[in-house]
Formats: C-alpha cells, structure tokens, sequence
C-alpha cells in the first residue's frame, strides 16, 4: 500500500498504540513526534518517520503483517497543508524487487542521520567527559567512511540487514545522548553544527544533515518556556 496525506495543523497521522503498519516520508509542512514527555523530534521534509513498522514481523525471508509493533509515540502536523506519503513495508520489499531503491535509501539516509546528529551532540558537549569523545567519534568517522556504501544496497535482504545495524547505532546514539546530556543548548547546537560540517564536507548526506540539525533547532523552541 501507498498513499499520499495531505493534514491540517495538529492533525494526527497516528497516536502512540496504534499498530505500527506503515512508514511516512514528509514531503511538505511538518510533523512533530510526541510522547507523554512532550515533543523529542521535529520531522521535515525528505525525512522518515515510523520506521519501526519495517519490525513488525519482517525478517529476511518473511513477510510482516503489521501486527508485533505498536508505535511508541503519536506523529502530529504543525503545519497546515502538511503532505506525507505513507508505504507499507511490503511495498517498500516490492519496489527493491523491482529493482527501485530509492524509498529504501531514503530509510537508511534517515537513520544514519539521526545517528550522527546524536554523536556529533555527544562529543562537542562540554558536559561529556574526555574519555567518552575517542570512542564516539571513531563511530561517526566510521560512519562517515561507510556513508558511499548505502547506494551499494540493492536488494531486500541488504536492506534489512543494513536497516538493522543503523536502527542499532541509532538507538543507542540516543541513549547515550540522553543519559550524558541533560539540555542541549543553542551554543551546544552551534558547536556541532560546524562539526558536522567538517566531518561530512563534500558528502551527499550533509543537505539531510544539515536539515536534522535545523529540526533539532525547532524543537529546542517548542520546549523553551
């Protein structure tokens, strides 16, 4: 299945315990990730949300019917005339059959961005302790050096292989982000921002980059008191 949503500010694409079936890509307008904690992401344009849903059953030879995953927090628009194109994880399996793996890549762009968004915050804090800089910043150049490999994944066991391994540095980029930072501020964002732009110069994925860093911006404002 796709579609194509167009939602009106604070409309819902879909509330936290609902059964995880599809991923979104934004194409216009905005979308805000919320929990009980209130807002923790800000989704624009080009970017994926929802990829939990690719869980939900899927290995490398079934397929998934949308039922073992439930999503962990609500999207909702805050914008008007905010446009979302929704895939099932089928169609996504079907279009690297048919040898289209645009969608695919959008997937792991995204992720590989949420990614070094949290390493690049991690060890330009000044909270962080010194010992922790080294070994993160070998996983974001590491990153860096494998970034020219994501056009190599063609199929959909590559995919979901690769869809993994990133979920994984995802996630526990953002643990680590969590539980060494406490508030990330305008500064901080600053410092990593220039960062990133030296770390990922000349690199196709610096536009997502640098779009990831100006949703984090958003959401420090929508937090803001």
């Amino acid at each position: 299945m796709q579609r194509r949503l167009t939602l009106a500010k604070n409309a819902y694409l879909w509330e936290e315990g609902d059964q995880a079936r599809n991923i979104a890509i934004v194409e216009k307008g905005k979308l805000a990730v919320r929990t009980a904690d209130g807002i923790v992401g800000v989704v624009l344009p080009k970017m994926v949300v929802g990829e939990g849903a690719i869980n939900s059953g899927w290995d490398n030879e079934n397929e998934g019917n949308g039922n073992g995953h439930r999503r962990a927090a609500s999207a909702v628009a805050i914008e008007d005339d905010t446009v979302v194109v929704e895939y099932a994880p089928s169609r996504i399996k079907e279009a690297f059959d048919n040898g289209e793996a645009a969608v695919g890549h959008q997937i792991l762009i995204t992720l590989m961005g949420q990614a070094s968004r949290n390493l690049l915050i991690v060890i330009t804090s000044e909270d962080v302790h010194p010992l922790t800089v080294t070994p993160v910043k070998g996983l974001l150049n590491g990153m860096v050096e494998t970034l020219p490999e994501l056009k190599l994944v063609k199929d959909w066991k590559s995919f979901l292989t690769t869809f993994h391994v990133l979920t994984s540095f995802r996630d526990a980029s953002e643990h680590l982000r969590r539980t060494l930072i406490s508030k990330i501020t305008a500064d901080a964002l600053d410092r990593a921002t220039e960062t990133m732009k030296e770390h990922f110069s000349g690199q196709d994925i610096l536009p997502m980059l640098e779009e990831f860093f100006k949703a984090e911006q958003e959401r420090a404002e929508w937090l803001e008191p």
